[in-house]
């Protein structure tokens, strides 16, 4: 996997992303970040055969606190 894109704020990453982009955010291999979600520590949803993650779960993950307008973006998951 090419790691070609790179993020310097919150504000340039999208609401949502795939595994590629969360490799790049977060600068672990997708086995890894496979082990994070099974263990429950890195929340993600599988849709199909493709993992997608929110903004928000990711900056949890990381301990950065989501500002109120990103807050009320997120989704339940549910459609």
């Amino acid at each position: 996997m090419t790691r070609t894109r790179t993020f310097t704020n919150w504000n340039s990453v999208p609401l949502t992303f795939g595994m590629e982009t969360a490799c790049i955010i977060l600068d672990k291999s997708d086995t890894c970040l496979k082990n994070e979600i099974d263990a429950g520590r890195l929340k993600a949803i599988k849709c199909g055969r493709e993992w997608v993650f929110e903004k928000t779960n990711v900056m949890k993950y990381l301990g950065a606190e989501p500002s109120q307008n990103e807050c009320s973006n997120e989704f339940n998951g549910s459609f």
